[in-house]
């Protein structure tokens, strides 16, 4: 245990102060893990976090030293205390390599983690575009949701990864899965403000209109941060101008209550009715007539 625990360490300064593909590295490594199993120390030792040899190696790329702790029995889908594996550590670190080996091994392309995560995401999440192109192309699942109700599309929808929304809609993903929020991946680009990924998946035929667990939709929060392009984005794709919020309130009414005049006559143009402003959540208070 005391051995392997030195050479997790070792491996983890060499993580972070060698360059992944330094041969020395990869030498040294290899040459003192060989010392340590011949010496009979146990492949599957953990530290205090869970992660054993093979998640360390993975997470550092070290394909010589994974191939040592395999012959030694080393557990390739041992888990570590937030239940992840050496596959979904290795694609979060961008190991494409050690992923690709893993893959050979039989690890399956779509294990999860304890947050429901597999190991598509981590790659997404960890922005390493050939790790994802990888488990894409060998045919991972992007339907598969999360705890959080999530698919590989919201993720990069939420954080803004354009590259990876692109890479995932070429390869089909659904646009419509919701998740625990009541949220399609649109609706969640929306709400975080991001207009070139609203305009992606729009492209691909996404639902405008299906409105989360808040009542909202697509243009809804365009409209709340006067998106100007996100908004003429939704309407080039017929989003529903009239659709109205929990207290009653259209796209209109709230550009309006801005004084966003162009946005105003976009609206209109497009089919916005303005006879009324919206109900108030006071209901003594009556519709009062909209003035342009």
């Amino acid at each position: 245990m005391i051995a392997l625990t030195a050479i997790r360490m070792n491996l983890m300064s060499r993580v972070s102060t060698s360059p992944e593909n330094d041969p020395s590295t990869h030498l040294n490594c290899t040459q003192a893990l060989r010392l340590l199993l011949t010496a009979g120390s146990d492949p599957n030792a953990k530290d205090n976090y869970g992660s054993s040899p093979v998640h360390m190696a993975c997470s550092g790329g070290y394909p010589n030293c994974l191939n040592l702790l395999k012959i030694k029995s080393g557990n390739l889908s041992e888990k570590d205390e937030t239940g992840q594996m050496p596959i979904h550590v290795a694609a979060n670190r961008g190991q494409t390599q050690v992923v690709r080996m893993l893959l050979r091994e039989g690890i399956g392309r779509d294990v999860l983690d304890g947050q429901g995560k597999p190991p598509l995401m981590h790659a997404i999440l960890g922005r390493h575009r050939n790790v994802a192109s990888v488990l894409i192309t060998e045919g991972a699942n992007l339907e598969i949701q999360d705890n959080m109700g999530r698919t590989a599309l919201h993720w990069a929808a939420l954080n803004g990864f354009d590259e990876f929304v692109r890479m995932l809609l070429k390869a089909n993903a659904n646009t419509e899965c919701v998740d625990s929020h009541g949220q399609t991946p649109v609706c969640m680009a929306a709400q975080r403000n991001q207009s070139e990924i609203v305009a992606l998946l729009l492209n691909y035929q996404a639902n405008p209109d299906k409105k989360d667990m808040n009542e909202k939709c697509a243009i809804l929060y365009a409209c709340e941060f006067v998106n100007e392009d996100m908004i003429k984005h939704l309407i080039r794709a017929f989003a529903n101008v009239n659709v109205r919020d929990r207290e009653g309130r259209t796209p209109l009414n709230m550009v309006v209550d801005v004084g966003h005049r162009r946005l105003v006559k976009e609206l209109v143009e497009a089919g916005a009715e303005s006879d009324t402003i919206y109900d108030k959540p006071n209901p003594k208070q009556a519709s009062q007539p909209l003035k342009l």
